[in-house]
């Protein structure tokens, strides 16, 4: 009883291993961004679809994006 135990302990130690290796490997490219608001009304590209969204703020997206998309395009 004392083996099966202790396998089913190994057993969890490592599944729970591959999950945290699974959840770091899913997070390797996403990008976080400090200061710039999340909004339940954004469209897919996370440019707000409200008629109040400015040229300006829609400007600045894209340049982001393209920044972004040149960095992660470029390798190390």
């Amino acid at each position: 009883m004392a083996d099966h135990v202790q396998n089913l302990e190994e057993k969890v130690e490592m599944l729970e291993t591959r999950i945290a290796d699974a959840e770091d490997r899913a997070r390797r490219n996403n990008l976080r961004l400090r200061g710039v608001p999340e909004s339940g009304h954004a469209g897919h590209d996370g440019v707000s679809n409200s008629p109040s969204t400015t040229q300006a703020d829609t400007g600045m997206a894209y340049r982001l994006h393209e920044t972004f998309l040149k960095a992660l395009c470029s390798g190390p």
